[in-house]
């Protein structure tokens, strides 16, 4: 845990110091959004926020970020909290990638620190965990300058492992929490890729362009070894600048179903980014 620490640290004043050789000029992020999810055992909601600062060298962002979660659910009777706290370095690039598609790019690895709790209706069951593990995100985007129909497309990948764990409290009258206790895990390890495919861009003057998307996913449960695809649409406001691709806006709904296609989960997420809402309004 503290080598891969010293890792991230290393790699983000690398990049700091080689963007620093070319370029003075800083620029800050900040995104946010909240999440409702619902099946037939109950519901919850989750907010989180990532922050940020990097060195613009070319068409290239080298820094770090800091995020933030919270989790508030009750599924089955099971009533659970999270707050997780993650810290690591990040690489954004964009550009051309031939005369009809400009791409863009991003990498977060991270380190997280995870803080739980739950516990049933009569209290007599409670667990309290403390984790610390890896949360990396990658993706990438590619827009089509002619705005043809479902040319434009965003891939993002999410990787996340539990590395060391704490737990205690009172579970089936034993003090010794098991490997799983009800609605969450105590494996927190998943995998996740989600593709997402544009209709069609439609113009809105100097207010960017509405996109209507399609969306597809799929979800691997390292807590519950199962997998999991999703199904949904979307809509997004975006505004291009400079071969750059931004997003100020997003909602989506997304159906998550196991491999039996039996019960659903539903999924409604509604993200924003600070950043680039201040550089719509600015156009």
């Amino acid at each position: 845990m503290r080598i891969f620490g010293l890792i991230t640290l290393l790699f983000f004043f690398a990049c700091l110091n080689h963007s620093q050789a070319q370029s003075n000029h800083i620029e800050p992020s900040l995104s946010g959004g909240i999440g409702y999810i619902t099946d037939n055992s109950g519901n919850g909601t989750y907010q989180y926020a990532t922050g940020g600062a990097s060195v613009k060298s070319g068409q290239s962002l080298y820094g770090g970020f800091i995020a933030f979660t919270n989790v508030n659910v009750l599924f089955g009777g099971y009533n659970f909290t999270a707050k997780e706290y993650t810290v690591g370095p990040s690489l954004i690039g964009w550009g051309k990638l031939n005369r009809n598609y400009s791409y863009a790019y991003w990498l977060m690895p991270g380190f997280k620190l995870f803080r739980d709790y739950g516990h049933d209706a009569s209290m007599q069951q409670e667990a309290w965990q403390r984790d610390a593990g890896t949360y990396s995100i990658a993706g990438a985007n590619f827009t089509d300058s002619l705005n043809r129909w479902f040319r434009s497309y965003k891939l993002q990948i999410q990787f996340q492992k539990n590395l060391w764990s704490k737990r205690a409290g009172q579970w089936n009258g034993d003090g010794n929490i098991g490997d799983s206790i009800n609605y969450k895990a105590v494996n927190k390890a998943y995998f996740k890729i989600q593709f997402e495919a544009a209709a069609k861009r439609f113009n809105l003057g100097n207010k960017g362009r509405l996109e209507p998307k399609l969306v597809i996913g799929y979800l691997y449960d390292g807590g519950a070894k199962k997998s999991y695809y999703e199904f949904g649409s979307g809509i997004a406001i975006s505004f291009m600048k400079n071969d750059r691709y931004y997003e100020p806006f997003t909602l989506q709904y997304r159906a998550r179903y196991g491999v039996e296609f039996g019960s659903r989960l539903d999924v409604f997420e509604i993200n924003s980014d600070i950043i680039a809402i201040w550089r719509l309004l600015k156009k």
